[in-house]
Protein backbone atom coordinates (compact mmCIF):
# COMPACT_ATOMS: atom_id res chain seq x y z
CA UNK A 1 0.00 0.00 0.00
CA UNK A 2 2.10 2.79 -1.37
CA UNK A 3 -0.71 5.23 -1.40
CA UNK A 4 0.96 7.75 0.68
CA UNK A 5 3.76 7.71 -1.13
CA UNK A 6 1.83 8.01 -4.50
CA UNK A 7 -0.26 10.75 -3.33
CA UNK A 8 3.04 12.87 -2.08
CA UNK A 9 4.70 11.81 -5.34
CA UNK A 10 1.40 13.09 -7.79
CA UNK A 11 1.25 16.37 -5.19
CA UNK A 12 5.19 16.97 -6.35
CA UNK A 13 4.35 16.55 -10.15
CA UNK A 14 1.05 19.10 -9.74
CA UNK A 15 3.20 21.60 -7.99
CA UNK A 16 6.06 21.32 -10.22
CA UNK A 17 3.64 21.28 -13.25
CA UNK A 18 1.39 24.23 -11.89
CA UNK A 19 5.05 26.04 -11.65
CA UNK A 20 5.67 25.67 -15.23
CA UNK A 21 2.06 26.50 -16.41
CA UNK A 22 2.35 29.71 -14.35
CA UNK A 23 6.11 30.52 -16.13
CA UNK A 24 5.45 29.14 -19.30
CA UNK A 25 1.98 32.19 -19.16
CA UNK A 26 3.72 35.23 -17.53
CA UNK A 27 7.31 34.92 -19.29
CA UNK A 28 7.92 32.40 -22.09
CA UNK A 29 4.64 32.83 -24.05
CA UNK A 30 5.07 36.91 -23.69
CA UNK A 31 8.41 37.00 -24.99
CA UNK A 32 7.45 34.03 -27.82
CA UNK A 33 4.37 36.76 -28.67
CA UNK A 34 6.90 39.50 -28.94
CA UNK A 35 9.18 37.98 -30.98
CA UNK A 36 6.56 36.60 -33.37
CA UNK A 37 7.11 33.06 -32.75
CA UNK A 38 4.19 30.27 -33.19
CA UNK A 39 4.87 27.00 -31.74
CA UNK A 40 3.14 24.25 -33.49
CA UNK A 41 2.36 22.50 -30.53
CA UNK A 42 0.81 24.57 -27.76
CA UNK A 43 2.83 23.54 -24.15
CA UNK A 44 -0.36 25.47 -22.45
CA UNK A 45 -2.92 23.22 -23.70
CA UNK A 46 -1.00 20.33 -22.78
CA UNK A 47 -0.12 21.74 -18.97
CA UNK A 48 -3.86 22.54 -18.41
CA UNK A 49 -4.59 19.08 -19.37
CA UNK A 50 -2.38 17.75 -17.48
CA UNK A 51 -2.96 19.96 -14.30
CA UNK A 52 -6.70 19.02 -14.64
CA UNK A 53 -5.95 15.29 -14.85
CA UNK A 54 -3.70 15.33 -11.90
CA UNK A 55 -5.83 18.02 -9.28
CA UNK A 56 -8.90 15.40 -10.46
CA UNK A 57 -6.44 12.15 -9.34
CA UNK A 58 -5.06 13.91 -5.92
CA UNK A 59 -8.71 15.30 -5.38
CA UNK A 60 -10.02 11.39 -5.80
CA UNK A 61 -7.28 9.91 -3.37
CA UNK A 62 -7.71 12.65 -0.62
CA UNK A 63 -11.38 11.61 -0.71
CA UNK A 64 -11.02 7.97 -0.02
CA UNK A 65 -8.73 9.19 2.80
CA UNK A 66 -11.39 11.43 4.10
CA UNK A 67 -14.29 8.86 3.96
CA UNK A 68 -12.09 5.99 5.53
CA UNK A 69 -10.95 8.53 8.35
CA UNK A 70 -14.64 8.97 8.82
CA UNK A 71 -16.12 5.64 8.67
CA UNK A 72 -12.88 4.90 11.33
CA UNK A 73 -14.08 8.11 13.41
CA UNK A 74 -17.67 6.76 13.83
CA UNK A 75 -16.29 4.25 16.20
CA UNK A 76 -16.09 7.11 18.61
CA UNK A 77 -19.10 7.43 20.71
CA UNK A 78 -18.61 11.26 21.84
CA UNK A 79 -18.57 12.77 18.37
CA UNK A 80 -21.27 15.48 19.03
CA UNK A 81 -19.04 17.26 21.37
CA UNK A 82 -16.28 18.34 19.67
CA UNK A 83 -16.02 21.30 17.38
CA UNK A 84 -16.44 20.98 13.43
CA UNK A 85 -12.89 21.45 13.10
CA UNK A 86 -11.42 19.16 15.36
CA UNK A 87 -13.44 16.56 13.84
CA UNK A 88 -11.75 17.53 10.51
CA UNK A 89 -8.36 17.33 11.65
CA UNK A 90 -9.42 13.84 13.92
CA UNK A 91 -10.89 12.66 10.45
CA UNK A 92 -7.44 13.18 8.02
CA UNK A 93 -5.46 11.54 10.64
CA UNK A 94 -7.23 8.38 11.36
CA UNK A 95 -7.28 8.05 7.22
CA UNK A 96 -3.67 8.78 7.08
CA UNK A 97 -3.21 6.13 10.40
CA UNK A 98 -5.67 3.71 8.62
CA UNK A 99 -3.40 3.76 5.41
CA UNK A 100 0.60 3.53 7.40
CA UNK A 101 -1.40 1.09 9.20
CA UNK A 102 -2.18 -0.89 6.38
CA UNK A 103 1.41 -1.38 4.82
CA UNK A 104 2.32 -3.57 6.78
CA UNK A 105 -0.79 -5.68 7.02
CA UNK A 106 -0.75 -5.83 3.17
CA UNK A 107 2.63 -7.56 3.28
CA UNK A 108 0.89 -10.92 4.73
CA UNK A 109 -2.50 -10.52 3.20
CA UNK A 110 -1.63 -9.77 -1.16
CA UNK A 111 -5.38 -9.35 -1.83
CA UNK A 112 -6.66 -5.06 -3.08
CA UNK A 113 -8.11 -3.17 -0.22
CA UNK A 114 -8.26 -6.05 2.58
CA UNK A 115 -5.35 -4.32 4.36
CA UNK A 116 -7.23 -0.95 4.27
CA UNK A 117 -10.14 -2.69 5.70
CA UNK A 118 -8.26 -5.33 8.17
CA UNK A 119 -6.35 -1.71 9.67
CA UNK A 120 -9.82 0.67 9.50
CA UNK A 121 -11.91 -2.26 11.49
CA UNK A 122 -8.89 -2.53 14.00
CA UNK A 123 -8.88 1.24 15.03
CA UNK A 124 -12.67 1.13 14.89
CA UNK A 125 -13.22 -1.41 17.41
CA UNK A 126 -10.28 0.40 19.42
CA UNK A 127 -11.94 3.47 19.24
CA UNK A 128 -15.30 2.16 20.23
CA UNK A 129 -13.38 0.36 23.08
CA UNK A 130 -11.78 3.25 24.31
CA UNK A 131 -15.21 5.30 24.30
CA UNK A 132 -17.29 2.63 25.96
CA UNK A 133 -14.64 3.15 28.82
CA UNK A 134 -14.84 6.94 28.83
CA UNK A 135 -18.64 6.08 28.75
CA UNK A 136 -18.54 4.48 31.43
CA UNK A 137 -16.34 6.39 33.50
CA UNK A 138 -18.31 9.78 32.83
CA UNK A 139 -22.05 8.88 33.84
CA UNK A 140 -22.89 9.46 37.37
CA UNK A 141 -23.56 6.00 39.40
CA UNK A 142 -27.07 5.09 40.25
CA UNK A 143 -26.48 5.10 43.63
CA UNK A 144 -25.89 9.06 43.66
CA UNK A 145 -29.07 8.97 41.60
CA UNK A 146 -30.85 7.30 44.23
CA UNK A 147 -29.46 9.30 47.17
CA UNK A 148 -31.01 12.43 44.93
CA UNK A 149 -34.21 11.39 44.63
CA UNK A 150 -34.71 9.90 48.78
CA UNK A 151 -33.35 13.93 49.24
CA UNK A 152 -36.65 15.02 47.49
CA UNK A 153 -39.03 12.48 48.73
CA UNK A 154 -38.22 9.68 51.22
CA UNK A 155 -41.37 8.06 50.38
CA UNK A 156 -40.40 7.47 47.21
CA UNK A 157 -40.63 3.33 45.74
CA UNK A 158 -38.11 2.97 42.72
CA UNK A 159 -39.81 0.53 40.50
CA UNK A 160 -37.28 0.71 37.56
CA UNK A 161 -33.78 3.31 36.16
CA UNK A 162 -32.06 2.91 32.71
CA UNK A 163 -29.33 5.26 31.51
CA UNK A 164 -30.41 6.60 28.46
CA UNK A 165 -27.29 8.45 26.34
CA UNK A 166 -26.85 11.50 27.94
CA UNK A 167 -29.67 10.61 30.71
CA UNK A 168 -30.71 8.52 33.56
CA UNK A 169 -34.35 7.71 33.44
CA UNK A 170 -35.98 6.42 36.59
CA UNK A 171 -39.77 5.41 37.96
CA UNK A 172 -40.86 5.99 41.20
CA UNK A 173 -43.94 5.11 42.60
CA UNK A 174 -46.19 7.51 45.28
CA UNK A 175 -49.25 6.96 46.92
CA UNK A 176 -49.93 4.69 43.74
CA UNK A 177 -49.07 7.31 41.64
CA UNK A 178 -46.42 6.62 38.72
CA UNK A 179 -43.99 9.34 38.81
CA UNK A 180 -40.89 9.54 36.18
CA UNK A 181 -37.63 11.38 36.83
CA UNK A 182 -34.74 12.33 34.27
CA UNK A 183 -31.46 13.36 35.62
CA UNK A 184 -28.30 14.17 33.27
CA UNK A 185 -26.09 11.06 33.45
CA UNK A 186 -22.67 13.73 33.60
CA UNK A 187 -23.53 16.39 36.69
CA UNK A 188 -26.49 14.16 38.51
CA UNK A 189 -28.94 17.20 38.27
CA UNK A 190 -32.07 16.64 37.99
CA UNK A 191 -33.94 17.91 34.54
CA UNK A 192 -37.63 16.88 34.63
CA UNK A 193 -39.76 15.36 36.17
CA UNK A 194 -43.51 14.36 35.63
CA UNK A 195 -46.02 11.84 36.97
CA UNK A 196 -47.67 9.33 34.25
Amino acid sequence: MNFLNLFKKLSNITAISFTAYVIYNLGINPLLNILGINLIYQPQLILENLLLTLTLIIAAMALILIITGYLIFTGWKHRSEIPLFFKFLIIIILGLFAFILAAPISMFVKFPFVPLIISATLLWIILRIISNQIDLKRSVEFSTIIRKLKDLDNNLEINEAKLNKNEWIVYAKKNDKLIEYKFDAKTGELKTWKQI
